[in-house]
């Protein structure tokens, strides 16, 4: 009920699909919870396998009109992939991640990188 009082999340009104592409998310902060290692994760890697899941079960249509609030192809490369992008603005980070992800030649691979704590250790890194 406190969800669907919000009226609109990520720039598009509330509705059914939505609400279960939260879910989604939420379970996915679950399951990532309960993988060996995890608990090391830093809050980007949760935040980015979470959206990924959320995104990921989006119909088409709705994915379209999420994504259309949310211009640029997404990270350009993993150190982008920080608290400090997620803290300054979530749901931009979550469409960011989406897009990411997309363009992975094996996302499930990435996914296996994230959780070994190989990539996404939320390093800031500053100069070129």
């Amino acid at each position: 009920a406190a969800f669907f009082g919000r009226c609109t999340w990520f720039g598009v009104p509330i509705d059914r699909g939505l609400y279960r592409s939260v879910v989604a998310h939420e379970v996915a902060h679950a399951v990532v919870g309960c993988q060996p290692g995890a608990a090391q994760l830093p809050l980007p890697a949760h935040e980015y396998m979470a959206y990924v899941a959320m995104f990921g079960t989006m119909e088409p249509r709705l994915l379209e009109r999420v994504l259309a609030n949310y211009a640029g192809t997404g990270f350009d490369h993993d150190a982008q992939i920080n608290s400090l992008m997620y803290g300054f603005d979530p749901m931009r980070f979550g469409a960011n991640a989406w897009k990411h992800f997309r363009q992975q030649a094996d996302g499930r691979a990435f996914f296996q990188r994230i959780l070994a704590g190989e990539t996404l250790r939320d390093e800031l890194i500053f100069g070129d």
